[in-house]
């Protein structure tokens, strides 16, 4: 089970952190340690569908109110398959009229072992004052040619 809340685009939300949007969603109580929605301890944050599961921290609860209202298009409060909790997913909006270039290199050493290398260069003049980036580990992996 899960609640969707839409957060971009509505008024009541306007000009406020996540901290204060969450504290206008029905349920949810911040003012506790750990923080809860509809009775249930709200245990960790995603940002992103398929981005890592971090735990609510005090830390994570102060990174909430770096975000505004303006930078996120939707926040889930997923209940967890134990049913002992909530995750909550912060759904980011999605910048547009932004360049990214990604070239890939591959550099093959002895064994027929390589490394894969992939940077990364974005157009930061479209962007306000936030620029999030994330990253996977390098792997080595046999290739076969």
């Amino acid at each position: 089970m899960e609640d969707q809340i839409q957060v971009n685009g509505i008024s009541v939300f306007e000009n406020n952190n996540m901290v204060e949007v969450l504290q206008k969603v029905p349920g949810f109580i911040h003012r506790s340690d750990p923080c809860t929605y509809k009775s249930l301890p709200v245990v960790s944050v995603r940002f992103e569908e398929h981005g890592m599961s971090r735990p609510m921290t005090p830390e994570m609860s102060q990174m909430l109110e770096s975000y505004f209202a303006e930078d996120v298009a939707s926040v889930k409060l997923k209940r967890l398959p134990q049913g002992n909790g909530y995750e909550l997913i912060v759904n980011s909006e999605t910048v547009k009229e932004f360049e990214n270039t990604t070239p890939a290199e591959y550099a093959r050493g002895k064994g027929n072992h390589g490394n894969g290398n992939t940077r990364t260069v974005l157009n930061t003049e479209k962007f306000a004052n936030r620029l999030f980036l994330s990253a996977r580990p390098v792997f080595r992996q046999a290739i076969c040619f």
